[in-house]
């Protein structure tokens, strides 16, 4: 049974709250900060792409298109702030 990365992620977190870990004394707390957060981004991008999956195929490639237009046009939005600095 493959492991998803979020119950990958979500394990290395549980595991490294637990006291009796040596190794997890020794760990960066700017590391264990990354790696919830991590947590968190792929925990919602999960929940995205079930929810992606539950629509009928037109309705996602329509999603899927507006999205690429949305993308676009931050795209050149932070194209032309950045030639304004």
């Amino acid at each position: 049974m493959p492991v998803s990365t979020v119950l990958a992620i979500r394990e290395r977190v549980t595991v490294g709250r637990r006291a009796d870990h040596a190794w997890r004394a020794a760990e960066d707390a700017g590391a264990r900060k990354r790696i919830a957060e991590m947590l968190t981004l792929m925990t919602a991008l999960s929940s995205w792409g079930d929810e992606m999956l539950r629509l009928e195929p037109a309705t996602l490639m329509k999603v899927m298109k507006l999205g690429a237009r949305i993308q676009s046009l931050v795209r050149k939005t932070k194209v032309s702030k950045a030639k304004v600095k």
